[in-house]
């Protein structure tokens, strides 16, 4: 009776019924993309591996909220990148869009240079939809708490819709 078993998983729905129905649940809510942020800073200042912080964020974006899986995206940049982990790299390994691919492709929209812009999208058809547009999302947040100029609540509350919608037709 002093004995505790405890079962850890991420996804209980794979689990017979005669054992959830037998257990207590305990759901864990995600990390925060800045808390994981930090402790990757931590991690790599204590290991004195040298770091972009763009390339962190989009490491620890990556995770999706699991410190583990962020971590083991981690190792492997640092094998990827041989030692230094740069931007680059990360989003060469990661299969993702260079967030300076997304900068030109907003000034493009801002200069409103519509060849530019062409040229641009179409380097995006080799990625995946979903994550593009969610790429685009971080870019978008990010410019806009940095208070760039650019970049105010009406803009990005439009193409935030936009995005939306294009997500939701994606879904169908």
């Amino acid at each position: 009776d002093y004995v505790k078993f405890i079962l850890a998983t991420t996804d209980p729905l794979k689990l017979p019924p005669t054992i959830l129905s037998r257990t207590q649940h305990f759901g864990f809510k995600k990390i925060s993309t800045t808390d994981i942020l930090h402790h990757l800073q931590y991690v790599l200042d204590n290991e004195i591996v040298e770091y972009e912080k763009e390339a962190l964020e989009i490491i620890a974006r990556s995770g999706n909220g699991s410190l583990r899986d962020t971590l083991t995206l981690l190792d492997q940049a640092i094998i990827y990148s041989k030692g230094k982990i740069q931007t680059s790299a990360v989003v060469q390994m990661l299969g993702i869009l260079d967030p300076q691919k997304i900068e030109e492709i907003f000034e493009a929209i801002f200069s409103n240079d519509k060849e530019k812009l062409r040229k641009t999208a179409l380097l995006t058809e080799i990625y995946d939809s979903e994550i593009l547009l969610d790429d685009i999302i971080s870019f978008l947040k990010k410019k806009f708490f940095d208070q760039e100029e650019r970049y105010e609540l009406f803009l990005v509350d439009r193409f935030f819709r936009i995005i939306a919608q294009t997500k939701q037709l994606l879904g169908l």
